[in-house]
């Protein structure tokens, strides 16, 4: 096998190890939730075995795809995983917030069924359209999203960061998850991401990304995906694992320095405890 070639394995195999420790975690957390007596520390753990498990589904993708070199997929996908992490932190710290979005939950099934009252109609009797629509009618009328720099926030303070690289950091942040959701939306980063200068001021357009690379994205499924274990392992107090990939990822492929650019500079590892040098 060719030097890449053994990088990708390498990298392919730290995710799939991190991703499996998701099951226990997801095991563990059913058993919380019966456990629990308070109603709004629930929520928490509601919310804590909804995003496990959606970042369960997700990360497979993510190794997938990214291991075959799709990587503005990847780059997608990742995006979400950091996103699930940074939620996780927030409904940890906040159980208020995690039962205010929890209950929330109701009124969202509402807004989803809006469009398909009228095709509803005709298959119900008048009282039961009426039933219906006053159910549908009980939706308050906005819905409140927490704000992603507020979950951002609440990540750095349960990782430790303190509060003098507080605003640096929350930087780098915000660039990781803005390449990553330029990405999903078709925005500017997406065109920056499509073309690059080439010789005599013209410019190359590139069907695969010109600029995220196949083992960075790798890296950045462990790295949001640790950081969502994280979250758990802080609130309860209790081991599964993560810590020990930390200092397995930083063995393994940061011994060498890397240039740090916009492009593969990733906030998350250096919120782990991984240093590039």
């Amino acid at each position: 096998m060719s030097e890449q070639s053994n990088a990708i394995t390498a990298r392919v195999s730290l995710g799939q190890d991190t991703r499996q420790l998701l099951p226990e975690i997801i095991k563990s957390l059913e058993a919380n939730m019966k456990a629990e007596t308070s109603e709004q520390l629930k929520f928490v753990l509601l919310w804590q075995l909804t995003l496990a498990t959606t970042a369960w589904d997700v990360s497979e993708a993510a190794i997938m795809i990214g291991s075959q070199g799709s990587v503005r997929a990847a780059r997608l996908l990742n995006r979400c995983l950091s996103e699930y992490a940074y939620r996780t932190h927030q409904y940890s710290s906040s159980p208020r917030r995690a039962e205010k979005d929890g209950l929330q939950a109701g009124a969202m099934a509402r807004k989803l069924m809006e469009p398909a009252a009228l095709n509803l109609k005709r298959t119900m009797s008048d009282a039961e359209y009426a039933a219906f629509k006053a159910y549908l009618d009980a939706a308050p009328p906005a819905l409140s999203f927490t704000k992603l720099r507020k979950m951002m926030n609440a990540t750095l303070t349960r990782m430790g960061v303190k509060d003098t690289s507080r605003e640096e950091f929350l930087a780098w942040l915000e660039v990781e998850y803005t390449l990553g959701s330029g990405m999903v939306h078709g925005s500017q980063v997406a065109l920056l991401d499509a073309f690059r200068k080439a010789e005599n001021d013209s410019f190359e357009r590139g069907e695969r990304s010109l600029h995220f690379q196949r083992q960075d994205e790798l890296i950045r499924t462990a790295a949001s995906l640790i950081l969502l274990i994280a979250a758990i392992e802080l609130y309860h107090g209790e081991d599964f694992g993560g810590r020990a990939l930390v200092q397995r990822m930083e063995h393994e492929f940061f011994g060498e320095h890397r240039l740090v650019t916009v492009w593969q500079h990733d906030a998350l590892l250096p919120l782990l405890g991984v240093r590039r040098s």
